[in-house]
């Protein structure tokens, strides 16, 4: 029986890649492949995450992938070690390659014999070649084409763009998701898992959330369980466009320390496929911690980049103990001689830290007891999923003096509308409320993505708006998730 591929596609009609793999050391046939309705997903090449493995040293990581579009097929070639062959033709590097019945695609020691491209309106077999356009605009449509079990309560969903375009983003950075569940505009923005340098899809990778112990009647999470229990292949879904700088891209250190618990692992895996990809020559000690051997989200592609590169040091822990457990790992959780152990020269690297409050505040505790030097030390907390607010959440702010108006009324110019206030609501609830379009991610004002121009008026923040840089203060910008009006303010929105 051939291996079937089956993704999901915007399109109408149907269409079907059959493959046969030869091995040319051996000149046996190695396995039949049909891939079915697919939209840039079928990835080819060594990595178990691939859709299509190859087990081959001459081929990449992650070689190239076959696209459907408009029920006509082609392949392309992604930054491979070695170079791939084309009906004996040298493929040039990510430019689409229009297939045919009967062509063949020479990579490392497999040859894929295109059997036939079968379409349910036509007899028609000629290729097509794919747009390159990349995502430009500020909020689109993806369409689920994927869905990845990685542990009992954490699953990765696959996006292509619809209409198809290439993603383009720093690996690290987060993206805002825009949902309706239960009649009512849900965001949230959750860190990309995917990576960069396989462009033509989007992961996410989210962990169920159940109501906490210590408040066993408080509701549980709500997107990440609408996701589990909701999203599935064939569902289309609006995103908005990747912020932040949580990333490695562009940080001229080459000694990288990663330092994850649970689903804080988002953004390192992001990075560590982008540096395993793009072959760079930076050295990275890669530290997880988990609570069980059930729990270790990415451990077989993890370890088998870790094999693969001597540049790349994996570490994993389990904080729980396993009874009859053979697990030869680390246990318990990150201190002070285990960091020794994991990376004796852990000063002279630049640290990126993901996970719970709890983990990320003990690890900056302790780094800081040991003299590391804190300007090389980076936090992101998006890996959870961060809501958006439309209450309020936390105690509101001072209050202003006595002279300072009792009530305020904000303007929004852009959409005409005015909201009386008594203050204690943000800005961006008030927008919120009002239907108003706003930019929003982490609600706290670590981010900077909700930044807004203000006209005229006074604001006070809840918080540090450190994200705002002092040219941002001078334009007039404020960050209005944490920002609210003394008196009449007027914004840009």
């Amino acid at each position: 029986m051939p291996q079937t591929i089956t993704q999901s596609s915007s399109q109408t009609n149907s269409s079907t890649l059959a493959i046969k793999i030869i091995n040319l050391e051996t000149n046996t046939k190695q396995k039949n492949i049909l891939i079915t309705n697919t939209i840039g997903t079928c990835l080819v090449g060594r990595n178990p995450s691939c859709d299509i493995v190859i087990d081959d040293p001459l081929v990449s990581n992650v070689h190239g992938l076959f696209l459907q579009k408009e029920n006509k097929w082609s392949y392309i070639d992604l930054l491979p070690t070695n170079s791939s062959y084309l009906n004996n033709t040298e493929i040039p590097v990510n430019q689409s390659q229009a297939l045919k019945k009967h062509d063949s695609i020479h990579i490392g020691d497999s040859w894929l014999l295109v059997e036939s491209i079968k379409q349910s309106d036509t007899n028609s077999e000629q290729g097509h070649s794919h747009s390159d356009d990349r995502w430009r605009q500020d909020r689109i449509t993806v369409r689920c084409v994927g869905v990845i079990e990685e542990t009992p309560d954490v699953k990765t969903w696959r996006f292509a763009a619809n209409p198809p375009m290439q993603f383009d983003y720093k690996p690290g950075q987060f993206m805002t998701l825009h949902l309706n569940i239960d009649g009512r505009p849900v965001d949230r923005s959750y860190t990309i898992s995917s990576t960069p340098s396989r462009p033509h899809t989007l992961e996410i990778t989210v962990k169920r959330v159940p109501a906490p112990v210590e408040a066993s009647d408080a509701p549980p999470g709500l997107v990440s369980n609408w996701l589990h229990d909701n999203l599935q292949v064939g569902d289309e879904i609006e995103i908005s466009n990747p912020m932040g700088d949580f990333t490695c891209v562009g940080n001229p250190a080459r000694k990288l320390l990663f330092l994850s618990a649970g689903s804080g692992i988002t953004p390192m895996m992001s990075m560590s496929r982008w540096a395993y990809d793009t072959a760079t020559d930076l050295d990275i000690a890669f530290f997880h911690s988990a609570r069980s051997s059930r729990d270790l989200i990415f451990q077989k592609e993890l370890a088998w980049m870790s094999a693969q590169n001597p540049n790349f040091q994996l570490h994993l822990s389990l904080t729980q103990a396993e009874i009859g457990s053979n697990w030869a790992g680390l246990t318990g959780r990150l201190n002070a001689e285990m960091l020794a152990k994991i990376a004796p020269d852990f000063r002279e690297r630049t640290v990126y830290v993901c996970g719970s409050e709890g983990f990320m505040q003990g690890v900056e505790t302790l780094l800081a007891s040991l003299d590391f030097p804190m300007a090389n030390f980076y936090l992101e907390s998006f890996g959870d999923g961060t809501p958006v607010p439309t209450a309020l959440s936390s105690t509101p702010p001072d209050l202003p003096d006595a002279d300072t108006p009792a009530s305020s009324l904000v303007l929004f110019s852009k959409s005409g509308k005015e909201v009386n206030t008594d203050g204690q609501e943000s800005i961006l609830q008030l927008g919120k409320q009002e239907n108003i379009r706003l930019k929003s991610a982490c609600g706290k004002g670590n981010c900077g993505v909700c930044k807004l121009k203000k006209i005229t008026g006074k604001v006070k923040y809840q918080g540090s708006a450190n994200r705002l840089s002092a040219s941002d203060r001078e334009a007039g910008f404020i960050l209005p998730c944490i920002a609210y009006p003394i008196g009449q303010v007027e914004v840009e929105a």
